[in-house]
């Protein structure tokens, strides 16, 4: 843990799995569900995440939320790339493996 002016920082390593994502200009993610539940926030342009449904429209800092097995989907209707860090738990096992 390291202090930085009064701040306290951990980098915590464990049973989740964190994923860049850019979800490119006019285009879409198609409605899916997993066994994991997912926490993400956009980091960079707009796009519409739809989870059972209910539609959110994401701008930079909003975060949100999937439960196990929710459907969700997000569609980019900007002309510029979207951006997402996203968050895994349990960690997506089969993705570790296709990305080594």
């Amino acid at each position: 843990m390291a202090d930085l002016c009064g701040t306290e920082k951990r980098d915590l390593h464990g049973p989740v799995n964190r994923v860049f994502m850019v979800l490119l200009a006019r285009r879409m993610q198609p409605e899916h569900k997993h066994k994991n539940k997912q926490i993400g926030v956009c980091i960079g342009g707009e796009y519409d995440m739809f989870i059972e449904n209910e539609k959110c429209h994401m701008k930079f800092g909003q975060v949100y939320f999937c439960e196990s097995r929710e459907t969700h989907s997000a569609v980019n209707n900007e002309n510029t790339n979207s951006k997402s860090i996203n968050i895994f738990m349990p960690p997506r096992y089969n993705r570790i493996e296709k990305d080594k």
